[in-house]
């Protein structure tokens, strides 16, 4: 049985396929994309609602951190970092205060906790600058910097734990 659903704008589409293992036990094989990259999952039906999961990682009010590395088209100062940092009047709304740190003088590491609407571009714009190359490389305890464009990996039952225990599943 497959069973395709669309959730919040970020999760393109989640697949959950059931079979049955050796012993006869239901096991469900959950494929999550985000944006350009699938996410595997194997669970037992009964553990996990991968839905009630996506949904908790990817809500903007339980404060979970999503990393990103970011290139502008033109140098930047600390006044920028500082800026970027400490929340962006970006129309309509503030952004809540973040993590920004400078990698090199046209690139710097965010890590939100928000998920507004093109949120790292617009407070890019803010200040003048214009995003050319923007990288989601966590969300948070799952890294994506070694998942090439359009790849994906399996998450391993660890990570699926602790994304268990952070998003207050049990």
């Amino acid at each position: 049985m497959i069973t395709k659903k669309k959730l919040k704008e970020e999760i393109i589409t989640y697949d959950i396929i059931t079979y049955k293992d050796d012993d006869g036990k239901d096991i469900e094989y959950v494929e999550v994309t985000l944006v350009d990259r699938v996410i595997d999952v194997y669970m037992d039906t009964r553990e996990v609602n991968i839905g009630i999961l996506a949904n908790k990682i990817l809500e903007s009010d339980n404060l979970h951190e999503k990393e990103y590395i970011v290139t502008v088209n033109k140098n930047f100062d600390d006044e920028f970092i500082k800026g970027m940092a400490s929340g962006v009047d970006i129309g309509d709304a503030v952004t809540r205060q973040c993590k920004v740190e400078k990698i090199n003088s046209n690139t710097f590491k965010i890590i939100l906790t928000q998920g507004l609407n093109k949120q790292i571009r617009r407070m890019s714009k803010s200040f003048g600058y214009t995003v050319i190359k923007l990288e989601r490389v966590r969300i948070m305890n799952i890294k994506l910097d070694d998942i090439g464009y359009g790849k994906w990996r399996n998450i391993t039952f660890e990570e699926l734990k602790i994304l268990e225990k952070q998003s207050k599943i049990n």
